[in-house]
């Protein structure tokens, strides 16, 4: 069967039918042919928005044309949008009843309740989702319902999309601030923990081996002594709960930064290279692997932890953590010989473990190096919320020092009051050490 789509709207034929002898089919002479349609959520949202906005402008702005609705404007608010690729219609009229389904591109059917379309962006058109709903308001211009429908649609998915846009940014904000809250209460739980210790040194017997044993005694200071571990059965916490340092967040910056380029300044002859300079620092006396152990052991007396209760995992390959306890928190450890940096570097295995693993704690201890200054630890816990991302060969975070962390500071002399069990002060005292 042919099918004459005419270039201007049908209604402009009205007077050729008659001379012509033609017969009208109405929308209502016509059922639709949906087999495979689906249902689409966001367009029936956006349909039924528009409805709401085409109501109200009609009725400012042509009442006659919003009383020609067939049905209540409330039924029409319920109507659904489905997608139908291959939407065809066919005739209920006997004259036609051996001509095959008509293929188009939208229709609206009060029987369903349901405008189909064969894409979801012809919904809103005027051309044809707004000509498919004006079949509900005959025998109206076609055009007073189209044109208005395709401004209220559109308005309706800018509105919809803001309304997307705005529940996003509130959902991503009240995320951030539970992941910060949930943080925070896992380090106040390690906190309220820690109260319960004392500011003891850890016993000694159970120290790390190489450098970071007693300080040797020295005859005569060399020019450049070696450089040793701080002794962690020397050090006592300044306070037993930590201090939980609020974070804040400050904005990424890039590793490097970019500098004007210039023309080099011409040689004028050949250098004299001037003596190296002469190192100030003694030979380092102790490898990486005594520094992570003191490290280790300021992290036991942080926990007031014994070996069976936190177990090294250091030397398993892709944990993603140093040590786990018995309530399977994982600690992954850095170590610094120096003040704690404000730049740390994880493995693909440390960022998978705390992206899977809330109980995830990042400890950073630094000053282990005796002479460096005094010895403290932070306790972050998400490091992947807390601390920025910045890009680098492999996964580096900044932030460290604005992080929200647990911080706990350490001293070689005892807090006032602080004294030692008496069998621990007679040890002391046998051995030649200094109290505390």
């Amino acid at each position: 069967m042919s099918v004459w789509q005419p270039g201007a709207e049908l209604h402009q034929f009205d007077a050729l039918i008659q001379p012509l002898r033609l017969t009208r089919v109405a929308s209502t002479d016509m059922t639709v042919v949906a087999d495979d349609s689906e249902y689409d959520e966001d367009s029936t949202t956006t349909f039924q928005a528009a409805v709401a906005i085409l109501k109200a402008d009609l009725a400012l702005n042509d009442a006659t044309v919003e009383q020609a609705l067939s049905i209540s404007w409330d039924e029409l608010a319920a109507y659904e949008v489905a997608l139908c690729p291959d939407l065809r219609v066919r005739s209920d009229l006997r004259l036609l009843s051996t001509v095959p389904p008509v293929p188009i591109h939208a229709w609206v059917s009060a029987a369903d309740q349901t405008l189909y379309v064969t894409d979801a962006n012809l919904a809103g058109l005027a051309e044809h989702g707004g000509l498919a709903l004006a079949a509900l308001f005959a025998p109206v211009n076609p055009r007073l319902i189209s044109l208005p429908w395709l401004a209220a649609w559109t308005k309706a998915a800018a509105g919809i999309r803001e309304q997307a846009v705005t529940i996003a940014a509130r959902k991503e904000a009240e995320e951030a601030a539970q992941r910060s809250a949930d943080s925070e209460r896992r380090l106040k739980e390690l906190q309220r923990g820690s109260a319960k210790r004392n500011k003891k040194p850890p016993p000694r017997g159970g120290g790390t081996a190489g450098g970071s044993g007693v300080k040797p005694t020295r005859t005569a200071t060399p020019p450049n002594p070696p450089r040793t571990l701080v002794d962690p059965t020397r050090l006592w916490l300044t306070d037993a709960e930590g201090t939980l340092v609020a974070g804040s967040k400050p904005p990424a910056r890039p590793d490097k930064p970019t500098r004007p380029i210039t023309d080099p300044v011409p040689l004028t002859g050949p250098d004299t290279p001037p003596p190296p300079p002469r190192s100030r620092r003694g030979p380092m006396a102790y490898t990486s692997g005594e520094r992570e152990d003191v490290g280790m052991a300021l992290v036991r007396h942080i926990l007031a932890s014994d070996d069976s209760n936190i177990v090294d995992i250091r030397n398993q390959r892709n944990v993603g953590a140093d040590a786990v306890d018995s309530l399977k928190k994982f600690y992954e450890l850095k170590v610094h010989s120096g003040e704690i940096p404000d730049r740390v570097q994880l493995t693909n295995a440390e960022v998978q473990r705390a992206l899977t693993t809330p109980d995830f704690f990042l400890v950073l201890v630094g000053n282990v190096e005796d002479g460096n200054g005094a010895t403290e630890a932070r306790i972050i816990n998400d490091p992947l919320t807390h601390l920025n991302v910045t890009p680098s060969g492999s996964v580096t975070f900044t932030g460290v020092r604005t992080a929200q962390a647990l911080r706990y500071a350490f001293s070689d002399t005892p807090e006032p009051g602080e004294g030692l069990e008496a069998g621990q002060s007679e040890s002391r005292g046998t051995s030649g050490d200094p109290p505390g």
